[in-house]
């Protein structure tokens, strides 16, 4: 009995490893019935280059004399996936960076930061290569809203625009408000200094950046706002006097008080020691010809009251003050000193006589004009038609302090 059973045992065995290399076979035979598989060469690299919702991938190819065209894939969804076929062509080669590329476009999926790219080659015979990944990232908007405009500065003198480029900046769309509170037209520049021409003092420029994250990236990206930065009020200038001599020209004429006349910076002219505006003079007589300075304070003022601070020597005799409200202010006297005019205190520009101060022979004095009501003016002028110094007729002031406030404050 037993040895039946036994016998059964080796029938059953033998039966199911029959039954197994049939079922083998008939695997083998469908997966070898059109020959071994074949693959086409796979991409040996993936480079990408980032854009504004797309990008570039550069694909390098491995040798096939067969290739055909590459297939790139990626999500759109977990479930769903887009892709494009790229055409191994000579319309699709980038010769300087020997690629075959192609520019997609994600931007109706509004598809941004890291993208998960696949790349497949196929030959003319259908055959597919093995896959090769790479990471592509895409600047979407909210990026693009976290871009900051480059700093915009100015020149000690307030004309010129200083900008102070970030890293990437490529440029800077510029316009800034005028006098008449018109604004220039915008331009771009890729320059880091702009002159200001008749801009209007405590106005607006306005700017916007142009930025490029990375060099190789095929998008320049532009801030999605305009910063406006307050141009600071330029500094009062001296734009015309007689002549200097022995003048250092270093005193500030501002409306923070009077400097330390005892720091060295003293405004002081000895214009008329000069032969051709004494001899021009003749003796004091002739008040065209006085010792004069005028000042372009750069911006509209309303002027309360105007301090002149003596020197040390005592020769100042005579001030007298003028404004205007023109505001531009051109000399026009020429270069020759031989010639009377050059002399002359300036006649145009509206000028209207405010007030007179005169001093004693003493040093050290400080004398205030208070107005009755503030006088608006923009052009300064003193004029000095005499002197305690009888010999050559020097005239020194060491200090100037004006009590104003613009006009639009």
């Amino acid at each position: 009995m037993i040895k039946y059973a036994k016998r059964g045992v080796t029938y059953l065995l033998v039966l199911i490893i029959l039954i197994s290399c049939d079922n083998a076979s008939s695997f083998l035979d469908q997966h070898l019935e059109n020959g071994p598989i074949i693959y086409a060469a796979k991409v040996d690299q993936l480079t990408t280059q980032s854009g504004h919702y797309r990008f570039r991938i550069n694909i390098y190819p491995a040798e096939d004399v067969n290739r055909s065209y590459c297939r790139l894939k990626w999500n759109i969804t977990n479930d769903i996936k887009d892709s494009v076929q790229v055409n191994f062509s000579e319309d699709n080669y980038d010769p300087d960076l020997s690629s075959y590329y192609a520019i997609i476009d994600v931007s109706k999926d509004s598809i941004f930061g890291n993208l998960l790219i696949e790349a497949q080659n196929f030959d003319y015979f259908g055959n597919a290569s093995l896959i090769t990944e790479e990471i592509a990232f895409i600047y979407g908007d909210n990026f693009i809203s976290s871009l900051t405009n480059d700093k915009i500065g100015f020149s000690p003198d307030s004309d010129k625009i200083e900008i102070s480029r970030q890293l990437g900046s490529v440029g800077n769309y510029i316009s800034y408000e005028l006098a008449d509170g018109s604004f220039t037209e915008e331009v771009f520049t890729k320059e880091s200094e702009i002159p200001l021409e008749n801009a209007k003092s405590g106005g607006i420029v306005r700017n916007k950046s142009r930025i490029l994250v990375r060099e190789t990236d095929i998008d320049t990206l532009g801030t999605t706002f305009y910063s406006e930065t307050k141009i600071p009020y330029a500094p009062p200038q001296i734009v015309d006097f007689c002549k200097e001599e022995n003048a250092d020209f270093s005193a500030t004429y501002a409306f923070d008080g009077l400097v330390n006349h005892t720091d060295g910076s003293h405004m002081w002219h000895t214009g008329w020691s000069h032969n051709d505006h004494q001899k021009f003079h003749n003796n004091n007589s002739d008040t065209t010809l006085a010792h004069y300075y005028v000042i372009d304070y750069k911006d509209e003022f309303m002027m309360k009251s105007i301090s002149i601070y003596n020197d040390n020597v005592g020769f100042l005799k005579t001030v007298d003050i003028w404004i205007s409200n023109d505001p531009r202010y051109t000399p026009g006297k020429g270069t020759d000193q031989s010639v009377a005019d050059y002399w002359r205190v300036p006649h145009e520009n509206n000028w209207v006589k405010i007030g007179s101060m005169s001093f004693e022979q003493k040093a050290n004095v400080i004398k205030t004009l208070e107005l009755g009501s503030p006088k608006e003016f923009r052009l300064l002028i003193l004029t000095m038609p005499d002197s305690h110094n009888t010999g050559n007729g020097n005239i020194r002031i060491s200090e100037i302090k004006v009590d104003a406030i613009r006009k639009d404050d």
